[in-house]
């Protein structure tokens, strides 16, 4: 089966005062028909910004400096804005990050639901505004015709995400990018939302690729899983397959640092000392080697991403020898 979405050596770069800084390089993935496709890595990885390359919405100072991004194996990266706009909404939505600045304050939530609905769909106004009621029930709003008359500072952090959610199925899109769709919230209402969005994966059989710097979130809910550190995918692998028997040292700090209801009571969280380089394209070797507990002169050479087994790649020299037993 063709893939709905491949993204093929991508590299990014911003540009400030004649430097180059590269924030995504060399990345490849794809997500099949009906896939969760999860993205994971601590912030400033640049995950948001392998998202935003998708859809074209980059910041005017980042350039994309190779790589293709095909969509149904239509390079979108070829198209011009109005080829776009067609894509946008209609085939692949985006759930952004800050829910609060995502929507507009000074309209309500019908008209921003029923704009999209009538430009991608061609409805006239009566059909939007009950396609929009009809939608607004899906994601499990009550009294959906007070919320369509309602400005989104009068809704609650968890409200204004189902909005949301809503305004990105509102076309029927084959593919949604959900963006740290839980940031801001509380514990409860992010299950609450993770749920919500894998019922209706099922529902509409969309793909969706989820990006999020919570390794726990995806374990029931992703097909696939893809760890990224500075820019660049340190292991990729189904689901099952990374939480079983993770390769790389980064993705066995990850696991390490998430509870478990079967811990033993006195098992302490780890923690990943450091953080994300500032300028990480400037180092040539592992990009995770100055936080790694196993550093050995060979994590100074250029990685690779390799094959250790069917479907399950990591980037670690030492992980391809198998030099490394995690406990």
């Amino acid at each position: 089966m063709k893939p709905l979405l491949q993204v093929e050596d991508l590299t990014i770069a911003f540009v400030d005062e004649n430097k180059q800084k590269v924030v995504v390089e060399n990345i490849n993935f794809s997500v099949g028909p009906g896939e969760i496709l999860s993205i994971v890595g601590e912030s400033g990885c640049g995950k948001s910004v392998t998202a935003l390359s998708i859809l074209g919405l980059l910041k005017p100072n980042a350039r994309i400096i190779k790589g293709k991004i095909l969509y149904q194996g239509n390079n979108l990266l070829d198209m011009s804005e109005k080829e776009l706009d067609r894509i946008r909404g209609n085939e692949v939505a985006m759930i952004f990050q800050d829910v609060m600045n995502s929507l507009n304050p000074v309209l309500t939530i019908g008209k921003q639901l029923t704009e999209s609905i009538g430009i991608h769909l061609g409805y006239d106004k009566k059909e939007a505004n009950e396609y929009a009621i009809e939608i607004i029930k899906k994601v499990g709003l009550s009294d959906p015709r007070s919320i369509m008359r309602k400005y989104p500072h009068m809704l609650s952090g968890g409200m204004q995400q189902r909005v949301m959610i809503a305004m990105a199925l509102s076309c029927n899109p084959k593919l949604i990018i959900a963006d740290e769709p839980t940031t801001a919230l509380d514990v409860t209402i992010q299950l609450q939302i993770m749920k919500l969005l894998v019922d209706l994966q099922k529902e509409f059989q969309m793909s969706i690729i989820l990006i999020t710097h919570d390794i726990g979130v995806v374990a029931e809910l992703a097909d696939r899983v893809t760890i990224m550190y500075a820019g660049q995918f340190m292991e990729e692998a189904s689901v099952y397959q990374l939480f079983d028997k993770p390769y790389h040292p980064y993705t066995n700090a990850l696991l390490k640092s998430i509870p478990s209801i079967y811990d033993d009571k006195n098992r302490k969280l780890a923690s990943i000392p450091g953080t994300v380089p500032e300028d990480y394209s400037a180092i040539k070797g592992c990009k995770f080697a100055d936080r790694c507990p196993y550093k050995v002169p060979l994590c100074e050479e250029i990685q690779v991403l390799s094959e250790m087994e069917s479907d399950h790649f990591v980037r670690c020299h030492r992980a391809e020898k198998g030099e490394l037993v995690y406990e």
